[in-house]
């Protein structure tokens, strides 16, 4: 399974999704750079419609750095860095 190095929404087990502007391949695990967990998608037609950016009703988590187990990530849908 490929991951994308450029920005990208990554969604993990448990219902975790994040907004990454860089992840990285570390082997096991799996690095997200400056991450905001998409607390709400704020969507009407799924969450591909984020791949431009966030829309108004989007609900973000503060920016971190997040590192999971390879076993934690489900896929990746590659996005236009959202420059927040």
């Amino acid at each position: 399974m490929s991951l994308p190095t450029t920005a990208c929404i990554v969604i993990g087990t448990n219902g975790f999704v994040w907004y990454t502007p860089n992840a990285a391949d570390m082997g096991d695990y799996i690095h997200l750079k400056s991450a905001r967990i998409i607390r709400q998608w704020g969507t009407t037609d799924g969450l591909a419609e984020l791949v431009d950016g966030p829309t108004k009703e989007t609900k973000l988590d503060s920016a971190s750095d997040v590192v999971l187990t390879k076993t934690a990530f489900l896929f990746a849908i590659p996005c236009k860095d959202w420059k927040l």
